[in-house]
């Protein structure tokens, strides 16, 4: 588990065949900012992101399997996507996001591009604009543990 107090990075990569791998963003200080993050990147790799206290992260593009199995979990903090949250992004990957608490917000959200994505969520969630994908029938949907 790699726990970052503040960093500024071009890409975050949480990617792992053997053991899964984690990152977590916390406390009062904890804070990410990058152009890219991709858990579960790789073909049969997986990777997970926690959000939790006063935690932030700010990213261009988050890519929650994008070709293996990706998991996000976020229960307090502020997530800001500036572009674009894709979950279960190519053809046999698995991407989800869990939203217990804090803020999400991103431009554009995929869910089961190609891949199964699958949402939850029983906190605020804000999208200022529509999503390509909303109408895709390939897309999971759970708010505050019901199915639609």
């Amino acid at each position: 588990m790699i726990t970052p107090s503040v960093g500024v990075l071009n890409r975050v990569r949480v990617d792992s065949v053997t053991a899964g791998a984690q990152i977590s963003v916390g406390g009062f200080v904890g804070s990410l900012e990058t152009s890219y993050l991709e858990l579960g990147y790789s073909a049969g790799a997986s990777g997970s992101f926690h959000l939790s206290g006063g935690g932030s992260l700010v990213a261009l593009e988050e890519r929650v399997g994008y070709g293996g199995t990706g998991d996000f979990t976020q229960i307090a903090g502020t997530n800001t996507v500036t572009s674009l949250l894709s979950l279960g992004y190519l053809a046999g990957a698995s991407g989800s996001y869990d939203l217990s608490g804090g803020s999400l917000s991103a431009v554009d959200e995929w869910i089961g591009h190609d891949g199964t994505g699958t949402f939850t969520q029983s906190g605020e969630r804000t999208l200022p604009r529509a999503s390509p994908a909303s109408s895709r029938s390939d897309m999971a949907w759970a708010r505050a543990g019901a199915t639609s």
